[in-house]
């Protein structure tokens, strides 16, 4: 299935065919821009210990890593965990390499021979980050994927 990002509201949203069915998303690059938004979008769960006060208890998660050890979790972003972090270096870098864990999979199981993350801090008034995957595709296909995730600063 191939997802949409919408942003005018910060969602991703399933494709449809012109006739109303689900988009496949095969060809042009569609089945891997799902797997990469599911991947950095899907609340992977949190260690207790990386719980800060003002994210609460909740240590979020998968329901189907229901039961499983963290390092056995399908779904493994973390980048929730710095949607209230202060906005500096550390926690760019941080950012950046939950995004890159979150995709590594893509490389480990062949899907893309090299997977390269980039993140930027938003333009005020937006809080939130600028995501770019770039995936490196036999036989020499180079796509860059973008989204903005965007915290907070959205009038509404």
């Amino acid at each position: 299935m191939r997802f949409v990002f919408d942003p005018a509201t910060g969602f991703f949203d399933l494709a449809l065919t012109p006739s109303g069915g689900l988009d496949s998303g095969v060809g042009n690059g569609g089945i891997l821009a799902s797997a990469i938004w599911t991947s950095l979008f899907s609340d992977g769960l949190a260690d207790a210990a990386d719980l800060t006060p003002d994210l609460g208890a909740d240590r979020r998660g998968w329901w189907a890593d229901s039961g499983r050890p963290i390092e056995d979790s399908l779904a493994r972003s973390q980048l929730w965990l710095y949607r209230r972090a202060r906005k500096d270096d550390r926690t760019k870098l941080a950012i950046q390499t939950a995004a890159e864990e979150a995709v590594q999979w893509l490389v480990d199981d062949g899907v893309v021979s090299k997977i390269d993350v980039s993140v930027d801090w938003l333009a005020d008034p937006l809080e939130g980050i600028g995501v770019c995957v770039r995936s490196s595709e036999p036989p020499n296909v180079v796509r860059d994927w973008k989204v903005d995730l965007v915290w907070a600063g959205i009038a509404g």
